[in-house]
This record gives structure tokens, sequence and C-alpha cells, in this order.
């Protein structure tokens, strides 16, 4: 089982382009002082339909800001993304065992903006730990 809180904290000491702290979602936070939040919420996974091969850990990475920061976002979230599918695997990461991970579609897109002027971009990823 990935730790949220540790995954959240691994991202947020990445150097993106707009110093993204990361929170365990799905609830997004209430925007105060900060401008950009990340989120990372665990996934429903596919379960063991085919064999049990996709029985394994999923994940979403969101990082949620003004819509002025829109290739800030976009830039962050690329480093996240690459960062994330570029890993040196098998190792220890996130309070377990990772032996390689994955995007469950394609790369990052980008949300709707919403009715505070903010923009999210998002990507979904596929963890493969031992069972």
């Amino acid at each position: 089982m990935i730790d949220e809180q540790a995954l959240a904290d691994w991202l947020t000491a990445l150097p993106t382009a707009l110093s993204v702290k990361f929170n365990p979602g799905p609830r997004k936070i209430e925007f105060v002082r900060a401008d950009t939040a990340g989120l990372v919420s665990m996934l429903p996974g596919a379960g063991l339909a085919p064999d049990g091969l996709f029985d394994q850990p999923s994940f979403q990475v969101e990082i949620v800001g003004r819509e002025r920061d829109r290739t800030g976002l976009r830039q962050s979230m690329e480093l996240v993304d690459q960062t994330l599918i570029g890993l040196d695997s098998p190792g220890a990461l996130w309070g377990t065992w990772v032996n390689w991970v994955g995007r469950t579609g394609s790369g990052p897109a980008q949300g709707q903006e919403d009715e505070q002027d903010r923009i999210s971009w998002a990507c979904s990823y596929l963890a493969v730990i031992p069972l």
C-alpha cells in the first residue's frame, strides 16, 4: 500500500516551476494565501478482473492554480509526470517497495476552469508493488 502522505511529501520536494505543496486528496484545499496546490488521491483500480494483473495501487496527481499561472502549472505537472515515469525502479518509495510506475492513460491533461478562476492539470498513474 502506498502512503499518500509520504507520496505527497516526496512530490512537494520536487523543484517544480511553481514550488507546489502537495496534500493527500481527494478534497481540494481552499486557497488562502497559496496560489497553487497539489493533490495526491488514491484511485480505485481495475481489481482482480483479468487474473489479478491490475490489482495494483493507482493514484492521481493534480496541480491546481490560478488561470494566470497556466504555463507554470503545465510545466510543473510535466516535471512531475517525467519524474514519476522516469523513476529508477525498483526501489523503496512512499512507504513501500515500488517495482515500476507508469501512466494509466495518456499524459497530463488540463481540466476545465472553475468559477474561482482556477485551472488544474492532472494525470493518473499505476504503481506496481509486490503483493
